[in-house]
């Protein structure tokens, strides 16, 4: 190959400079998760994890987190909602309330677990589990597969979120009221399905789809949190993986399938924070500051004061020029002001003494 086109190639694989420090922590994570994984692989399988009361309530506890962490991009990405608002934080918000839903009722249906609707077990767990993390996947491959940029429409939003529930429902009255539709994904004694297994790899696949499509586009710059994206997919294909391997649902694999899969929905969480908070926020401190930089480049006198004639802020010029603070101090209540008379008529002296100051001088030395 000649050079100038192996150089090209190498060109493509390399991560723009706005992202490699944010894109060095991200992969040194993702290398300590993969390390814990290799490490409860080659570690000999545990029967069961001990607990109060067996596995199902610390089973019940990591999935409260998960849901409320779903739950929380669906409320801040839908609520943070404007005209300048990614379409593609939309997606991943309706798509993670559709996902808090399914985790519900996941975490009800597990083994061991009352009643919900219909007698709880194995394969009804690992139904909705399943209807959760193939909408997490596709939601997230088409959020960092599509353009960044705003709905072209206000309802689009309101269409996705319509979406998303109509499958969500149909979910629960496909599992709860014809379970013998679905496919079998576990047997006792057996373990899981081919079924199950290939479902669990489709869905790794679908990860690393996504996070392929985050390097790529991370060549360039990118007006989102490319990095902590890049962790969630590649904690949940990690999640993922270990869920190919228990025996049993209360083996080990089982409990570090859903730690990953809290630490994925972590990032995610950060991600859109990110976008729909942090960014922002400091975009409008950006501003500020250039206005401020402007109005103390100003040479005319500029200040802003209350009906009681109370400084609020003013530039430096009129600083100098009446020997009012430029900030108030935030220790105390501002109380400087203009003297007892009209503020009108003050202000017109303090500009021509400012004037007078300025005029040059006409006399002979």
């Amino acid at each position: 190959m000649p050079p100038d086109k192996s150089a090209q190639s190498l060109e493509t694989l390399l991560i723009h400079a706005e992202h490699r420090q944010a894109m060095r922590n991200a992969a040194a994570l993702l290398a300590l998760l993969a390390l814990g994984l290799v490490l409860s692989w080659s570690l000999p399988p545990v029967a069961g994890i001990a607990g109060i009361a067996g596995y199902e309530p610390l089973h019940t506890f990591l999935e409260t987190i998960a849901i409320v962490i779903a739950a929380l991009v669906f409320a801040v990405g839908w609520n943070a909602h404007s005209g300048q608002l990614p379409g593609n934080i939309v997606v991943l918000s309706c798509a993670f309330l559709g996902v808090a839903l399914l985790d519900f009722s996941h975490a009800l249906s597990f083994a061991g677990m009352p009643v919900y609707v219909t007698p709880s077990g194995p394969e009804k767990a690992i139904d909705f589990w399943l209807a959760a993390r193939s909408l997490a996947a596709l939601a997230l491959l088409a959020a960092v597969a599509a353009p960044w940029r705003p709905f072209a429409g206000a309802a689009t939003r309101y269409w996705i979120l319509g979406g998303v529930l109509v499958a969500t429902a149909f979910a629960h009255w496909l599992f709860l009221f014809h379970p013998e539709v679905a496919p079998r994904t576990f047997v006792a004694g057996r373990g899981l399905t081919a079924f199950k297994v290939d479902s669990e790899y489709v869905l790794i696949a679908l990860y690393l789809a996504s996070a392929a499509a985050l390097w790529l586009r991370m060549r360039t710059p990118q007006p989102f949190d490319g990095a902590s994206l890049f962790v969630a997919v590649g904690a949940m294909a990690l999640s993922e993986f270990f869920f190919t391997l228990y025996a049993s649902v209360t083996d080990v694999y089982n409990l570090m399938g859903h730690l990953y899969k809290v630490v994925a929905y972590l990032f995610l969480y950060r991600a859109v924070f990110v976008e729909t908070v942090e960014r922002p926020h400091r975009r409008l401190l950006a501003a500020q500051n250039r206005l401020r930089a402007t109005l103390e480049t100003v040479p005319d006198l500029l200040f802003l004061k209350d009906v009681d004639g109370v400084y609020l802020e003013c530039n430096r010029r009129w600083s100098a020029c009446t020997g009012a603070a430029a900030t108030p101090s935030s220790a105390r209540p501002t109380t400087t002001s203009c003297p007892r008379r009209s503020p009108t008529r003050f202000a017109r002296t303090t500009v021509r003494r400012w004037r007078r100051a300025s005029r040059p001088s006409t006399r002979n030395g």
